[in-house]
């Protein structure tokens, strides 16, 4: 598993993280370089996954894991919220599964908030340090979108430093944890920004143990197996506990993988190539490793109908398509949401076709016939037609000359009648289906 850490770098050569690293990004400076300019980064990824068993220095919890280095600080370890939800995205990008980032702050950033939950929809997860400020803290709880940690010394009671709120998800030792240092060498560090590798090294092994399992199925299993301390269930210091490295990957192992195979599915009938009319009977088979759900049946890309019970059965109305060719496609969705679908079938719609020969009926609501007009005149016009106003085309003329046209069941025109000579005009409506057949009417009015 990669480990991102979001921070002012880390010193790639130290004997302790030098073969656990992997390309990552500088995104304050805009560039690959990635050297630790500050020092609190090496210490970090040193908590996070120190080499185990080079018989050197330490040994982090994830300490086979490898590290991402994306630093988003300046050599006083201050960085903008915005860096870091670059950072963030970026990693989640680029394979990390993990992000840890040991900022005081960082929970209540929505822009972090933001990148957390890309992150998450990616299947990894964002742990956040909770502050060493040693107070209650005013965040908003963020559970949904990121892991916030609290440090815990070597009692299990609540470092003194560590800051706290409803906003804490979990908590981990953060006193004296020896760590890799950014000269080469190694030293105890404290704070929460220890405390929230020590976390992410948890969730590494937890990853490992079970690559297929979701980040939501991960982090729900670390807060389920973590040490209870402080109230019972979820406090304000401790969140669900301290961590438990073992109980969690115990959990991992014997916790189900998710369904991730579609279901398969097919059409049985009717066969390719042959000739349709009227209803026609579909059959479709599916199965799939849990279930099917739903088997849904598509002619052309439209959905036809749904059935939830096998047989999966369906009576297709083949007169809704034009005559020819015309494909049948079966999806089928188990319980996850995985989705299968099958070869799509080629059949040869023939329906017998009716000719149309009724023309459509056309009125002139306004004027009437033999008015007087003056002014400005609002001629109105409606058609229908037993196809349907869909496919109608309406003109309207004055003395011969068309004015208007339009589509549709309805149609309006303003005439300004100052401009046409005193005396008797025609007024003519005409409409016209989609298989040619037309009707006119007319009114005659006079203009005086």
């Amino acid at each position: 598993m990669t480990i991102a850490i979001l921070d002012t770098g880390i010193n790639a050569s130290h004997p302790d993280l030098a073969a656990r690293m992997v390309p990552g990004w500088n995104f304050y400076d805009n560039n690959a370089n990635t050297t630790d300019v500050h020092g609190h980064g090496t210490a970090v990824a040193g908590g996070a996954a120190a080499t185990l068993n080079n018989g050197v220095g330490v040994a982090a919890v994830a300490g086979a894991a490898r590290l991402m280095p994306v630093r988003i600080a300046d050599a006083n370890a201050y960085a903008y919220w915005s860096t870091v939800a670059q950072g963030v995205t970026w990693a989640a990008d680029n394979g990390a599964r993990i992000a840890n980032i040991s900022y005081v702050g960082v929970a209540g950033s929505a822009a972090v908030q933001s990148a957390a939950n890309y992150m998450k929809s990616k299947g990894g997860l964002v742990i956040a340090a909770a502050g060493n400020n040693g107070i209650e803290e005013t965040i908003a709880p963020t559970s949904s979108m990121m892991i916030v940690v609290s440090a815990t010394d070597s009692a299990d009671a609540l470092a003194s430093f560590s800051s706290w709120g409803s906003f804490v998800t979990v908590s981990a030792p953060g006193k004296d944890i020896w760590t890799t240092t950014r000269d080469g060498g190694y030293q105890a560090w404290w704070g929460t920004s220890m405390a929230s590798p020590v976390v992410s090294g948890v969730l590494g092994l937890m990853m490992a143990a079970k690559p297929a399992l979701s980040g939501s199925q991960i982090e729900s299993l670390l807060y389920s197996t973590a040490q209870d301390l402080g109230d019972v269930g979820r406090d304000k210091k401790f969140g669900y506990g301290r961590v438990n490295a073992a109980a969690a990957v115990t959990a991992v192992l014997t916790a189900a993988a998710p369904d991730t195979q579609a279901p398969s599915v097919g059409i049985a009938a009717p066969l390719g190539l042959s000739n349709v009319n009227g209803l026609v009977a579909v059959d479709v088979t599916a199965s799939d490793n849990v279930g099917v759900s739903r088997v849904e049946l598509r002619a052309n890309g439209q959905l036809v109908a749904t059935d939830t019970t096998a047989p999966y059965a369906f009576s297709w109305d083949s007169s809704k398509v034009a005559n020819g060719n015309a494909n049948l496609v079966a999806y089928a969705y188990d319980a996850a949401g995985n989705a299968g679908s099958s070869a799509a079938v080629t059949v040869n719609v023939a329906n017998i076709v009716v000719a149309d020969t009724t023309a459509p009926v056309v009125s002139i609501l306004n004027p009437v016939n033999g008015s007087t007009v003056s002014g400005t005149l609002s001629i109105s016009v409606s058609a229908s037609d037993n196809a349907g106003a869909a496919g109608l085309v309406q003109t309207l003329a004055i003395d011969g000359k068309t004015v208007a046209t339009g589509s549709g069941a309805s149609l309006a025109y303003n005439w300004n009648t100052r401009k046409a000579a005193l005396g008797t005009h025609t007024v003519t409506a005409t409409a016209r289906d989609a298989a040619g057949n037309s009707r006119s009417v007319s009114v005659q009015v006079t203009r005086r």
